[in-house]
């Protein structure tokens, strides 16, 4: 795994490279539909991260742009899974709330995971079969805390995710229960702090695969509690927890 994680870190910080290098002429919207957007930059970051994995390895690569490239069968073998720019509208926005996600996957399990902001320069790792977590080389662990009541909880609005009454009146009797709420904009990010004990439970449904794979990875690796279900195998959905222990988990009421 040390070789894979190398390259995974490696080609987050030239993704990254690129995306800051080149902001302002990345910012060419190519697609505005509804609650989405998508820029020149989601593109060409991953034209470069599927160039770099797919040369340097033999493992086919899912990616937010671009799909599967290579077999894939019922969610078997090794593969990346790639988010090249998460935080898309906040990259637009001259936010720093948007980063590279890298996750290498085993079936359904997490192997490893890389998420970069490059605007802060914070370059986030998980080695899950080491159980060792990194911010900028140095160790991070989930927080110990059990109590949901003193918990901070971190989500967001996916795209797929209905904002009718019933929704809403389902997400505030959530979320009442916990201290604080955090959204940031970013999946990636909210697991990364989840990582690092910033925050303590991420919780989203109907999120896409490649938001959460690189998070996910490094919050196990980190001794958080993970959960996941996916909900729409076709395409790439799923229901995630994340938090620092499985008490702090979402349960009804």
């Amino acid at each position: 795994m040390n070789e894979f994680l190398s390259l995974a870190k490696d080609t987050a910080v030239n993704a990254g490279k690129l995306l800051k290098t080149r902001y302002k002429s990345l910012l060419v919207v190519e697609s505005d539909k509804g609650h989405d957007i998508k820029l020149k930059a989601d593109k060409c970051a991953e034209e470069l991260i599927r160039h770099q994995l797919t040369s340097q390895s033999s493992f086919p690569v899912l990616g937010e742009e671009m799909g599967f490239h290579g077999t894939f069968t019922d969610f078997s073998g090794i593969y990346w899974i790639v988010d090249p720019l998460d935080g898309t509208a906040n990259y637009m926005k001259g936010s720093n709330s948007c980063c590279v996600s890298i996750a290498l996957w085993k079936g359904q399990q997490p192997k490893l995971g890389v998420i970069y902001n490059f605007f802060t320069n914070e370059i986030y790792v998980g080695d899950v079969e080491n159980n060792f977590a990194t911010l900028n080389q140095n160790k991070i662990e989930t927080s110990k805390l059990i109590d949901r009541e003193q918990a901070v909880y971190s989500t967001g609005f996916p795209l797929a995710m209905r904002l009718d009454k019933h929704s809403q009146s389902r997400f505030f009797t959530k979320v009442q229960n916990y201290k604080k709420i955090r959204m940031i904009g970013s999946a990636a990010l909210s697991l990364a702090h989840v990582a690092s004990g910033t925050f303590d439970i991420y919780e989203e449904e109907s999120i896409r695969w490649w938001d959460v794979a690189g998070g996910l990875a490094i919050v196990k690796a980190a001794g958080g509690y993970i959960q996941y279900e996916f909900t729409d195998k076709k395409n790439f959905v799923l229901n995630v927890i994340a938090a620092s222990s499985s008490s702090v988990s979402l349960k009804e009421g």
